[in-house]
């Protein structure tokens, strides 16, 4: 944090979000360029996605770095619906409904979060401003009396985010893979 005083580390809030989608677009798309089958977002995209996440947004999960000049990354963890939605084992209507609907309306907590994205600007990267943010983010989510927190889907390669991870105490437990084939 010391040694980039020029980059700003802030929590995204709801009454700033709308303001705040074309950074996350900006970096979104400029941190996942080079990854397999990549498709830059739209601002229609975004704005729908914006929409669906809105009501499920918690104060200090959301996260951007930036500078004067531009938006450089951001952070977004969420409440891990995954916890609610297993008992219902792919049905609507079953035992599992009382269950998944006292999350759905808060009368239940959701003790496990989610962390969904993580992007850095490529000249960004290397500078332990992902750190800084995954420890603001982590301290939140205590903070929210979640017990536990879940990376998702970091591609194998990507040994930078693998060793932060490790060094706030996480452990690779699931691998997916994605195989190609021409028909």
């Amino acid at each position: 944090r010391q040694r980039q005083p020029e980059v700003r580390i802030r929590a995204v809030r709801r009454c700033t979000l709308v303001s705040d989608l074309a950074k996350i677009k900006e970096v979104y798309n400029a941190a996942w360029d080079k990854n397999w089958g990549f498709v830059p977002m739209t601002d229609r995209e975004v704005n729908f996605l914006a929409g669906r996440l809105k009501p499920v947004l918690r104060e200090g999960l959301v996260w951007i770095a930036e500078t004067a000049a531009e938006p450089a990354a951001f952070l977004l963890v969420l409440p891990d619906f995954n916890v609610a939605i297993k008992p219902l084992r792919g049905r609507l209507l079953g035992l599992g409904l009382p269950g998944f609907l006292a999350h759905l309306l808060g009368w239940r907590q959701l003790d496990r979060a989610r962390v969904v994205a993580l992007g850095l600007k490529k000249s960004f990267r290397g500078r332990g401003l992902e750190a800084v943010m995954f420890a603001r983010a982590l301290g939140c989510v205590r903070q929210a009396g979640f017990r536990s927190c879940e990376a998702s889907w970091i591609l194998e390669d990507n040994t930078p985010v693998q060793r932060l991870i490790e060094l706030f105490g996480g452990r690779a437990y699931k691998t997916y893979r994605l195989f190609e084939r021409p028909i």
